[in-house]
């Protein structure tokens, strides 16, 4: 009896910790009403030309289960599916083929080089949730096309602007191999890009495209190879292991997470 009673306050004194009172004010995106989403800042990346860095502020898309959803505002880099520098092995299509995300190049990098970049030491990355794509990774189509989440259910077209980005003139800079390829695309009338999308054209050996969000914010695919593909990044924050420390939300004012490490775990018998 008395071990319940202790394992039971134990449950309230974490979750107390977890949430503070700020904290019970976080949600999804709300179709009505403004702002339809709630912003955090979280990280630091290069924005400028120069690779000078700024804070990365993310869109709240969801918020269940005691864990936060977080996209990216804007296209933050620019990566291969697959990497491939030689110009003729894209053409011939001469590179290594994969049957899942986390098989590519793309996953390794974002996983690794881009995250230290982003959180570097940061203690906020004990509250990262590992996904089967990892801590930080491209949407699915299937949350592409999720309208919970302020998406369009539609594909194809050209007037899904709740899909569109734009990108850091860092981004906008990159191009990843001098002798080929392209930098970033830029559509000039909404100056937008495209951002790579996790979802396969097909699952077979052979496949050699992955999904992407075009610049007007229709889903196509591209070649692992291409260079002119934006990133644009999710990752999911465990809210029992963080609390809001700051912020209103706004995109002016966006809310501050500080790791806190609470989190319950049944006591062993």
């Amino acid at each position: 009896m008395f071990r319940k009673l202790l394992a039971i306050l134990t449950v309230l004194c974490c979750l107390t910790a977890a949430f503070p009172a700020c904290a019970e004010t976080l949600r999804g995106y709300v179709k009505t009403g403004a702002p339809h989403y709630q912003y955090v800042v979280l990280g630091n990346y290069p924005y400028e030309t120069d690779g000078t860095e700024k804070p990365v502020l993310w869109w709240i898309l969801s918020v269940e289960n005691g864990q936060a959803l977080l996209f990216s505002d804007i296209i933050l880099d620019v990566h291969q599916v697959i990497v491939c520098s030689s110009q003729r092995d894209s053409e011939k299509r001469n590179f290594r083929r994969i049957t899942d995300y986390d098989q590519s190049d793309l996953y390794t990098w974002m996983n690794g080089e881009m995250l230290d970049t982003l959180l570097g030491d940061d203690p906020i990355r004990g509250a990262l949730v590992e996904t089967h794509n990892g801590l930080i990774y491209p949407l699915t189509d299937e949350q592409m096309l999720t309208p919970a989440y302020g998406f369009s259910a539609g594909r194809y077209g050209t007037n899904y602007k709740e899909r569109r980005a734009k990108a850091s003139p860092y981004a906008k800079s990159i191009k990843m191999y001098p002798d080929w390829g392209q930098k970033l695309y830029v559509f000039g009338e909404y100056d937008t890009c495209p951002y790579w999308v996790v979802a396969f054209k097909s699952l077979s050996e052979g496949n050699i495209m992955m999904q992407l969000c075009g610049y007007d914010g229709h889903l196509s695919w591209g070649v692992y190879t291409r260079t002119g593909v934006g990133v644009r990044p999710a990752l999911t924050l465990d809210l029992t292991r963080c609390a809001v420390t700051g912020g209103e939300g706004t995109a002016e004012d966006p809310f501050v997470f500080t790791y806190t490490g609470n989190r319950y775990e049944e006591p062993t018998p």
